[in-house]
């Protein structure tokens, strides 16, 4: 008796075909809307931004002088989430971007030393300019004990020599000072603008003066606290779904089909071991192992330099590999289930392991089965446009992304 499945009838072809057409042309056109997109131009890279903080800080004498270094693309998301939850929106949140009231992404580029505090970071927008700065002073390192007035002197004249910054529309709202162990004073000063805010959001620049020197500059938008807990109630609803989600992925996937699933293999002696170990493995060593390996320069920024740096790389290592391991075990019980209930369910089908072999690889079989793969994907990334876009017309939300991500090029 011939076997036929679905797809041995040109007809089936042609109508999955023309879903998967139709799904495409659906995400393409409705890709924005499902997820939302901020406009931001990135005119400034990795390289760029390591050379202006090397000149910065040779210049003006911040950080130690023999120094590593380590520079990230972020974002503020703390600001973004308010603004387009309370504060206007998505648009309102480009238009900011645009105007330059706030820069919420920018480069940060940190310079520092195993076991020494005295670090500096300093801050560009994507377009290159110089947002700020933050230098970390040991509170054994001497220094001036200056009164109020003259700190907040030699405040405003560096930052407005030096760091582009108007002072017109800012009034001084907080001020505090600091007595560290060998007798510095550090001040603290707070401006606010008083002709600008973003909702109930505040626009603020802190300003810090470590005995006679300069040593802070940083933007930032002061967010309610109300905010801050009406977030994290809506997150606690989410992360309950997720929880639910995870249990019933557990219970049904887990228990249901892996391990009920491999007890039947093993009483029919149907278990094939071997190939799920490889490619288990495999999968998981470039998937986890190697991608932790590729974002160690960007984990400096985590780095506490009053710990050993061989130390910090060791730690990295070894968490890689527990993560791999764990990864690649729950991969290869996986296939070893899947593979294994696939062959018995359907003993027609091209086996899994078989797949690309030399007598299977060619066939028609094979190459239908590909070709299906690839249509269902687009039909899936069809559905997912369509859910995110009827999610929309009942309130959910999702923060906009952005398109590039110049990180990638901050690995190895």
């Amino acid at each position: 008796m011939k076997y036929t499945t679905f797809f041995s009838k040109p007809i089936s072809w042609i109508v999955f075909a023309i879903i998967a057409i139709v799904s495409a042309i659906y995400a393409y056109f409705n890709f924005n809307k499902a997820n939302p997109i901020v406009s931001l131009e990135i005119t400034m890279n990795r390289e760029t931004a390591l050379e202006k903080a090397s000149s910065l800080a040779r210049n003006y004498e911040f950080g130690p002088d023999d120094y590593k270094t380590a520079a990230v693309f972020t974002n503020d998301e703390r600001f973004q989430n308010f603004v387009e939850l309370e504060a206007g929106g998505l648009e309102k949140f480009t238009e900011v971007l645009e105007s330059g009231l706030y820069s919420s992404y920018n480069w940060k580029v940190r310079h520092f030393m195993e076991h020494e505090t005295n670090e500096v970071t300093f801050y560009f927008t994507p377009r290159g300019d110089i947002y700020g700065f933050f230098e970390k002073l040991a509170d054994s390192e001497k220094g001036a004990a200056l009164e109020e007035e003259d700190a907040l002197k030699i405040a405003i004249e560096e930052t407005q020599k030096h760091w582009n910054v108007n002072f017109a529309g800012y009034e001084l709202v907080e001020e505090s000072k600091e007595e560290v162990e060998s007798g510095r004073i550090d001040h603290s000063f707070v401006y606010e603008r008083h002709d600008k805010q973003i909702g109930e959001g505040r626009y603020r620049l802190r300003l810090m003066v470590s005995g006679d020197k300069l040593t802070q500059v940083k933007h930032f938008v002061k967010i309610p606290e109300e905010f801050d807990r009406r977030y994290t109630e809506m997150r606690s609803q989410n992360d309950l779904i997720a929880t639910f989600g995870a249990v019933g992925l557990v219970v049904i996937y887990g228990l249901g089909g892996v391990i009920i699933g491999l007890f039947f293999l093993l009483r029919r002696r149907q278990l094939i071991w071997k190939p799920a170990v490889i490619w288990g493995s495999i999968i998981a060593l470039g998937s986890v192992f190697l991608v932790s390996l590729n974002v160690i320069p960007l984990s400096w920024f985590s780095y506490d330099t009053s710990a050993s740096a061989g130390n910090f790389i060791t730690n990295i290592i070894v968490n890689s590999l527990l993560g791999a391991l764990g990864v690649g075990a729950m991969i290869t019980i996986t296939f070893i289930a899947a593979e294994g209930l696939g062959r018995m369910a359907f003993p027609h089908h091209v086996q899994l392991w078989r797949a690309w072999g030399s007598q299977a690889g060619g066939s028609l079989s094979m190459l239908g089965q590909t070709m299906t793969g690839y249509l269902f994907m687009v039909i899936m990334i069809g559905v997912d446009v369509l859910f995110y876009v009827v999610t929309k017309h009942f309130g959910w939300w999702s923060p906009a992304g952005n398109l590039s991500d110049p990180n990638i090029l901050a690995n190895y």
